[in-house]
């Protein structure tokens, strides 16, 4: 019955599409393949890139610290964000230099210093002030806490909620 109902009827079938809110729909018939590679690259076309800023600002960058590079007085290291690029480059203050071995391969904040290019809008370096260790990301969704932070997990068998 519901299946009937969301079904459309067969004179109200579907004959066009429209792709990402472009105001020419794409009609189904023997064209509508080269009719929808056309609004695609219509829309292509017309679409402005972002434009982003080079400078600095204050903040701080997350991530696991993967690299340490001290050999030659560098005093840099490599945190590699979860989302964004695939690494940042961090340099630490001469202060740190006995204390940022024990941060190696442990989930960081690393405030301070962001060096941005206007290529995108995450930064590509940082002038390290402060680092401290952060909770491990949590490694599957049962294991999140939040409300309930504290509070023993119940025991629950979901693949008898799967199988019926």
């Amino acid at each position: 019955m519901i299946a009937g109902l969301a079904r459309p009827p067969k004179e109200d079938a579907y004959k066009r599409f429209w792709i990402n809110g472009a105001a020419d729909p794409v009609v189904f018939n023997e064209d509508f393949g080269a009719s929808a590679r056309s609004v695609a690259a219509r829309r292509r076309a017309e679409s402005v890139e972002p434009e982003w800023f080079s400078g600095v600002s204050q903040g701080a960058v997350t991530g696991e610290l993967k690299a340490l590079d001290d050999l030659q007085g560098d005093r840099r290291f490599v945190v590699v964000p979860s989302l964004g690029p695939e690494q940042i480059e961090c340099h630490f203050p001469e202060h740190m230099r006995d204390k940022i071995g024990a941060y190696a391969f442990k989930a960081v904040r690393v405030t301070g210093l962001l060096t941005y290019s206007s290529g995108s809008p995450f930064p590509m370096k940082v002038d390290m002030h402060d680092i401290e260790r952060i909770a491990e990301p949590a490694k599957h969704l049962f294991d999140l806490e939040g409300l309930f932070a504290g509070y023993a997990k119940p025991e629950v068998d979901y693949t008898t909620w799967l199988n019926g």
